[in-house]
């Protein structure tokens, strides 16, 4: 794998490709659109390699943020007055939480002419970035398609032909999801569940919701192929309810029933931490994601009996870390084992046994354990500490997520 990896794909990251026309205009300065964690990030990007940042935008914040480097940037409302804004000038979304679609559309209602996603900057090297990261692909070929397709299958036979891997499942949208990509999988018997998210029942309702135009009936047909060629991999095909009215509903158990092993239709649900899914949406959630009543829960289960491992080697505490803020070890420097026994993984557990949840910033605010029906154990914890003690003992470390990266200050206007 690693031979393939080096000939076939290695080569895009070092590819060169002419500049995109905006390139030329970030050195004129550039607005930030969004003054949450991600627009600090953008910050702390374009200090690093100096694309001067003449503000931030944003749809409910103004004021004053101060980067990490010490210097202070005004923050302006979307609507506010035009003139406070040079609209020629670039404007980069950095806003993770709706369809960049949907901002896309904002911001030339407001008058703004050059807007592009952050992404788009980062899509290339460049010097100062300590990161490094970004990088511009050249247009790919069937060939290289199939290297990557090629190199996903042993990724997966490396996994199960280790001998320590029970189950192996993978989520997907279903937007790429074609015969012949699952194909080589499905036949060599690697996958044991495939989990399928139906966002619409149909090709306008897609557009509307992701911003992309998907074609649903082709979508449909290819559930249908990959029930015939499936073999012994179960198919579990979900979609949230809030989206589709009730005669959508029953389309949707008619469209997709007869092709899995499992269907349900579920509620939108508070899952990921530091995310305001109702604001967002402008849907009202009163009950868990399984329908089911919502339920406060002290103690995270999930930190005794799973871990995620992410694709550059951290390790998470947490399948919901996207934040990277329980980060509890490297994969490349020490085993996952070595990892799981660890004092941080411990810390965290003793946090929860202690009934602390609430006051970390990132376990605190996880709607995963009141909305989406984990294992309850608080219950349990009076029987579960003394066992925990005598196999943790000694000192702890500090506790992951208590001394996160700090967010770059908003000073009220």
């Amino acid at each position: 794998m690693d031979d393939l990896f080096s000939r076939s794909i290695l080569p895009w990251l070092g590819s060169t490709v002419k500049p995109p026309v905006y390139e030329s205009r970030l050195k004129q300065g550039i607005y930030i659109y969004g003054a949450g964690e991600l627009g600090a990030l953008a910050l702390e990007y374009c200090e690093a390699c100096n694309i001067p940042v003449i503000g931030f935008v944003d749809s409910n914040r103004s004021g004053t943020i101060q980067s990490q480097s010490g210097k202070f940037y005004f923050v302006y409302r979307v609507d506010q007055n035009q003139s406070n804004f040079v609209k020629n000038k670039v404007i980069t979304v950095a806003i993770a939480t709706s369809p960049y679609t949907l901002i896309h559309n904002q911001l030339l209602a407001f008058g703004w002419k050059l807007i592009l996603p952050f992404c788009n900057i980062t899509a290339r090297a460049r010097e100062g970035h300590p990161l490094q990261n970004g990088w511009f692909l050249e247009k790919v070929t069937i060939e290289e398609k199939n290297t990557v397709r090629d190199v996903y299958k042993q990724m997966i036979a490396y996994a199960k032909d280790s001998g320590r891997v029970e189950c192996i499942d993978t989520t997907t949208n279903g937007s790429l999801m074609t015969p012949e990509r699952l194909s080589p999988v499905l036949e060599a018997g690697l996958l044991d569940k495939i989990n399928i998210s139906v966002d619409s029942m149909n090709r306008e309702q897609y557009k509307k919701f992701t911003g992309f135009d998907f074609d649903f009936n082709q979508f449909v047909e290819n559930i249908k192929s990959l029930d015939v060629n499936k073999g012994a991999c179960e198919v579990v095909i979900k979609i949230p309810g809030d989206l589709i009215n009730e005669p959508q509903s029953q389309e949707f158990l008619d469209t997709f029933g007869d092709y899995c092993g499992r269907i349900f239709i579920e509620n939108f649900a508070r899952c990921w931490p530091e995310f305001d899914v109702e604001a967002h949406t402008g849907i009202a959630i009163t009950k868990g994601i399984y329908q089911q009543p919502i339920t406060p829960t002290d103690t995270c289960p999930y930190l005794f009996y799973s871990t995620s491992v992410n694709a550059d080697g951290l390790v998470s505490s947490c399948f919901l870390n996207w934040g990277r803020k329980l980060i509890v070890g490297d994969v490349r420097k020490e085993s996952l084992k070595d990892i799981w026994h660890s004092e941080s993984m411990n810390a965290l557990r003793r946090f929860h046994l202690d009934g602390r949840r609430t006051e970390s910033s990132v376990c605190g605010a996880c709607g995963q354990l009141s909305h989406c029906l984990p294992d309850n154990i608080d219950a349990f914890r009076a029987k579960i500490i003394p066992n925990f003690e005598a196999y943790a003992h000694g000192d702890l470390c500090p506790i992951p997520g208590m001394t996160v990266r700090p967010t770059i200050p908003l000073v009220p206007a």
